[in-house]
Order: C-alpha cells, then structure tokens, then sequence
C-alpha cells in the first residue's frame, strides 16, 4: 500500500510546473514595456496546461478506482460459487453507493 501512495505522490510532483519554467515563460520588464499580449498568451498557455494535467491525473485515478471497485465486486460474488447470492448483495450495494455517492452516470457526458 505505501508503494501505491509513493507512486501518485511521485506522479503528482511531476505535474507541478517547475518555477525556473515559470520565469522563462514571463517576458523581462527591467527597463522595457510588457508585451501584454505575450504576457497574456503566456498566462493562457499556463492555464491549460495546468487544466490539462489534472484532468489527466483525474480520470486517471477514477479508471484505476472503477477497476478497483470492479475486481472487489467480481471476487465477492464468485467467491465459492454464491452467484445468485453475490447478484442480491450487488443490487444493494449498489443501491447504497448511489444513495451516498450519486449516480456518476448522470454526471458524466
């Protein structure tokens, strides 16, 4: 389990812009104008990239929650044969996960 929490710190630390690459991204403004433009487009490009590493470390983790969720209801229910047994005991944990949860159906697109 500590290896699995390393892993997403690890995957989390690389996602963080370094600040030296902040910098360079900001035009120097020591004696010159600010190119607002520039200044704006760099901001802009900033912006969505930061958007686009959390959505990327988001649906990541959801995936790899579904897959975990997935394979513990898939054990329990073959566990030693008790098919018809696991389908009921589906059926209600579902129901509770929805009631507390929400139908995550419902808000994806």
């Amino acid at each position: 389990m500590r290896k699995k929490a390393k892993t997403a710190s690890r995957s989390l630390r690389s996602a963080v812009v370094p600040r030296a690459k902040l910098a360079a991204n900001v035009p120097s403004t020591s004696g010159s104008t600010v190119n607002e433009e520039a200044l704006l487009a760099d901001l802009r490009s900033l912006i969505h990239s930061a958007r686009q590493r959390v959505a990327t470390v988001a649906n990541s983790t959801q995936t790899m929650l579904y897959w975990h969720v997935g394979r513990r209801l898939l054990t329990e229910n073959l566990q030693a044969g008790r098919a018809a047994y696991g389908k009921r005991i589906l059926v209600t944990v579902s129901q509770e996960l929805k009631a507390e949860f929400g139908d995550d159906s419902v808000t994806q697109p």
